[in-house]
This record gives C-alpha cells, structure tokens and sequence, in this order.
C-alpha cells in the first residue's frame, strides 16, 4: 500500500517504459536573457501499435512557466523524425534557471478524432545542464505500453 508521499510523487520509475530518445541542444544568452532550444530528432520512438508510423511533434513547456508552450511542427509517417527546429524563451533571468525545467511531450497525431496521443516524455532540470549549445540525447519515457491489434 502506498503512502500518500508516494502517491503523490507519481508511478515508480519501474513503471516507466523506454519510449525512445530525443536530441537537442541548449544554450542560455545572459545578455538577453534568453533560452534557446534546439530541437534536432529522435530516435526509435515507440509506436502506440506495432507497424504503425508515428505523425509526430514536440510540446515544449517551461516549468514553472506552465502558460510558456511551444508547439513544433509535425513529421509525417517517421519513427525517427527531424525537426531541426529552434525556439527561444525570454525573458529568462540566469537567476531562474536553476529553478527552471524544460518538459518535453512527444506526441502522435493520427486522426481528428481522439486527438494526440502521447509518445514520451522528459523533464530536463536546467539546473543539471551545460546550456554550450552541444547536442546531447535525453531519454524518453512512457507509462503507456505499446497495444498490438487483434484480428477479430
């Protein structure tokens, strides 16, 4: 039984499924107090059923500026898509960013009438990063398994 600490801090790493990885690069101007994102590819995303190409794009959050989205733009029918996409957010003060995570969520759009569905995700502590603008792969996670159709 889980306490209520562990309940709120989410499923266990254990339930977290590979979903693939992603390639950015990140760099900070303390000049103009600005975060600059990079978005490369990925590599071996996850389909949500087996045989199926992903229509994929990238949410882009800062955390804790949650009303701060970007939106790429969508790769078609690619399991390793690349955007090669920059996006910038500012004004970012140097003092934040140690308190500042990038959230990333894969997402798969494959019809207008569900809507996307997640692929993977990550949350990058910029606290944790060389913001150099040298690629790095982050890992992808995912709680959802892969469903496999049947045949009826």
């Amino acid at each position: 039984m889980l306490n209520y600490d562990e309940e709120a801090a989410g499923p266990s790493p254990s339930h977290l499924l590979s979903a693939g990885r992603i390639q950015l690069r990140l760099w900070y101007d303390a000049d103009s107090a600005q975060l600059t994102v990079s978005l490369l590819c990925a590599f071996g995303l996850m389909p949500l059923m087996d045989d199926q190409l992903a229509n994929a794009f990238v949410l882009l959050c800062l955390l804790p500026f949650i009303d701060d989205k970007r939106r790429s733009k969508t790769v078609h029918l690619n399991n390793e898509p690349s955007w090669n996409q920059l996006f910038t957010f500012a004004p970012l003060m140097q003092a934040d960013l140690p308190l500042s995570s990038l959230q990333l969520e894969v997402m798969d759009y494959q019809n207008n009438i569900s809507g996307p569905d997640l692929i993977g995700e990550t949350v990058i502590p910029l606290s944790s990063c060389d913001l150099n603008d040298s690629p790095v792969w982050y890992e992808l996670s995912s709680e959802r398994r892969p469903v496999t159709p049947t045949l009826v």
